[in-house]
């Protein structure tokens, strides 16, 4: 028996919490938030055009003051990424946000759109050698 592997990602796990005073709202599929990769370019950070999520049950979730969670992100071996996530602090529903024009949208701070962005991610040589069986 022998077996084959191309590791080509790895999971890391995430804690995201809100240190705020209010509650966030955000975007999250059954495992945890819709998330972003970035990964870093010549003009800094830019997004890699790849959306943590699998794509089915998504909602909008709600993480109270203090609250924590945990996540896995999928991150590309042997590049350094950072994790970003959008949330906002209005509960405002999606099927009205999608009547208001954005320039009214972005005159309320509790309605417009933030983002977090995580530490860089960075995977150990010895932890890819290791993965792949060298």
């Amino acid at each position: 028996m022998s077996f084959y592997t191309n590791v080509d990602g790895f999971g890391a796990v995430v804690q995201m919490t809100n240190a705020g005073i209010r509650s966030i709202t955000f975007l999250s599929d059954f495992y945890g938030p819709v998330y972003d990769r970035l990964i870093h370019t010549g003009d800094g950070w830019e997004d890699s055009g790849f959306v943590g999520g699998d794509g089915f049950s998504v909602r909008a979730r709600t993480l109270q003051a203090g609250q924590s969670m945990g996540f896995i992100a999928t991150i590309q071996s042997g590049e350094p990424c950072r994790i970003r996530v959008s949330y906002r602090f209005s509960c405002l529903p999606t099927c009205v946000e999608r009547y208001l024009p954005t320039w009214l949208l972005q005159r309320f701070p509790r309605l417009r759109t933030r983002t977090v962005i995580s530490p860089v991610i960075r995977l150990d040589a010895k932890l890819l050698l290791l993965a792949r069986g060298n």
